[in-house]
């Protein structure tokens, strides 16, 4: 009796769920006209400001993002972060008296996004921040960042010698598009394409990703560029000096064929099929 008693709670919460959902997901795609001008959000009748979804892409032609493309496969990294916030969230929040299972697991899930919600917005001001120094020499004051932009530019001075541009979008033949952060000439590396991220980074070392390299290579070969490719991690928690790594040439072409095949995954799933020959 005892097994089906929970068995029907589960299941109550389930049903629950599909009318209201405990966990909603967002659509993150980004899109692209063919040009490579952002396409991210569209005007409603009303005059509001939505994301572009799919069903707009295939009325105007648009090109996903590498990072759309990308969100195809699974990334164990992300999951794991976030499975962490949730587990987390749901033993440390305290229980409010005459709280129903699926009210307490909203809450707790709505707890979690928070911590993602805060950490994108740390990134989004970062990157900002060192988009306008790579571009003006300064950036607007913030106490949320200053503490970390006054060691990147410190490693900016060590080992920038020139700007070749910034926040450049590119377009793939092969139906994508994307913008990178910098392309910059490097001390020790030469002329690279470099691209920021923020991170929790513990225990002093930062980790890097196959995803990245992915990223990076689909930048490089939709721009033709003959250029090393570099991650530059920024420590969300604490400020210190930024941590770089110039991807080994083995793993770039393995990351671009992985993302090529990525893309064909994608236009196959999706049943769309968004080419050069569109432009």
């Amino acid at each position: 009796m005892a097994l089906l008693h929970y068995t029907y709670k589960a299941m109550t919460l389930i049903q629950g769920a599909r009318k209201d959902p405990i966990i909603r997901t967002a659509d993150s795609s980004h899109w692209y006209e063919s040009n490579g001008t952002p396409a991210y959000t569209r005007t409603t009748a009303k005059g509001d400001e939505r994301p572009t979804t799919l069903r707009d892409a295939r009325k105007e032609g648009l090109l996903p993002s590498v990072t759309t493309v990308l969100g195809i496969l699974k990334n164990p990294v992300l999951e794991k972060w976030k499975l962490e916030n949730i587990l987390t969230a749901a033993l440390t929040l305290p229980r409010i008296e005459g709280e129903t299972v699926t009210d307490f697991a909203r809450r707790a899930a709505i707890d979690a996004d928070s911590v993602g919600r805060k950490a994108a917005g740390f990134g989004t001001l970062m990157h900002a921040a060192m988009e306008s120094w790579a571009l003006h020499g300064q950036w607007v004051r913030d106490p949320v960042v200053d503490g970390h932009m006054g060691h990147f530019t410190k490693w900016w001075t060590d080992n920038i010698v020139r700007v070749v541009a910034v926040e450049q979008s590119v377009v793939g033949k092969e139906g994508y598009a994307g913008k990178y952060d910098l392309l910059a000439e490097h001390q020790v590396h030469g002329l690279c394409l470099i691209d920021y991220k923020t991170q929790n980074v513990k225990k002093g070392t930062p980790g890097f990703y196959e995803s990245w390299t992915r990223q990076l290579a689909a930048y490089r070969h939709a721009s033709g560029l003959k250029c090393g490719l570099l991650s530059l991690v920024i420590d969300s928690n604490v400020a210190s000096p930024p941590v770089e790594k110039l991807w080994p040439v083995e793993e770039v072409e393995d990351g671009l064929q992985t993302f090529l095949l990525a893309n064909q995954l994608w236009q196959r799933i999706n049943s769309y099929y968004p080419t050069e020959s569109s432009k």
